[in-house]
């Protein structure tokens, strides 16, 4: 939205710098979030399963949620 009040901005080489910048870290975060879900889904597989179900309710391990991506309101200019 500011840079289409703005035309100057999207040239601006700083602007252009933090705007990848910020891509990249949600791609970062993306990943993350996948790679935690994946290994709460083997946990929470791993717990269910009989012999472990046993130990693991004594030693306090319970099953996890997953992260959920939040709605980001953005426009992607």
């Amino acid at each position: 939205m500011v840079t289409e009040q703005y035309p100057e901005l999207k040239v601006n080489q700083t602007y252009i710098k933090t705007m990848d910048a910020v891509q990249t870290f949600e791609n970062m975060v993306r990943t993350s979030r996948l790679i935690y879900n994946d290994s709460v889904t083997k946990l929470n597989r791993e717990i269910r399963m009989f012999p472990v179900s046993v130990i693991a309710g004594m030693l306090g391990f319970r099953q996890r949620d997953y992260l959920e991506e939040q709605a980001a309101e953005q426009d992607n200019d």
